[in-house]
């Protein structure tokens, strides 16, 4: 096994998803990244394969409500959906809670997830200097910081998703919203 440092600056990664809408709510809950899933990826130059590692957005996860949700990542105010609540490493990937703000931009980000237009999630990360290597051809993620979190129409890894929108300003953690989503999937398929 080959393991080689591998320094780069940012980069966009998107997911598809799929939509679950449980009611009339705010919160915009899913998997924001799946870890351990090999992609071919390009950032601008030539085509490499990638894999994020569990554990690379440990850092972000203790302070969620710097991370914007936007629209395939426009950064500028117009475009911002809402904010994080809630990020939650598992093992599968960083899942995040995000609440739409209460104005127009909100409402109109609810209204394309919700009608199916945007399927995917997308993060934007920035490299740590340490924290990718080149292991027998595929560039390990083992730390990104987590700039924002954008609803995207093509994605590009396959296993994240908007699992959920939900209402009312309890947050359930994202194991029982998950384990709720399982419920309603195995009902849904008898």
């Amino acid at each position: 096994m080959t393991a080689t440092p591998v320094l780069e600056g940012s980069i966009y990664r998107r997911f598809d998803a799929a939509l679950e809408i449980e009611s009339d709510g705010r919160s915009i809950i899913g998997r924001c990244c799946p870890y351990d899933v090999v992609a071919d990826v390009e950032d601008g130059g030539a085509l490499y394969r990638e894999v994020i590692r569990h554990g690379a957005f440990r850092k972000v996860a203790k302070a969620p409500n710097r991370v914007p949700l936007n629209f395939e990542h426009r950064t500028d105010l117009g475009s911002e959906i809402g904010r994080a609540v809630e990020l939650e490493e598992r093992d599968d990937g960083l899942y995040g809670t995000f609440r739409a703000h209460d104005s127009m931009l909100g409402e109109h980000g609810l209204s394309i997830i919700r009608s199916g237009a945007v399927r995917g999630l997308s993060i934007a990360a920035v490299l740590h200097p340490a924290g990718s290597r080149l292991v027998d051809g595929v560039v390990e993620r083992r730390l990104l910081l987590l700039d924002h979190v954008a609803v995207t129409s093509s994605p590009s890894y396959p296993g994240a998703e908007v699992t959920t929108i939900r209402s009312g300003q309890a947050r359930p953690g994202i194991a029982e919203t998950l384990a709720r989503q399982a419920q309603l999937r195995a009902r849904s398929a008898r």
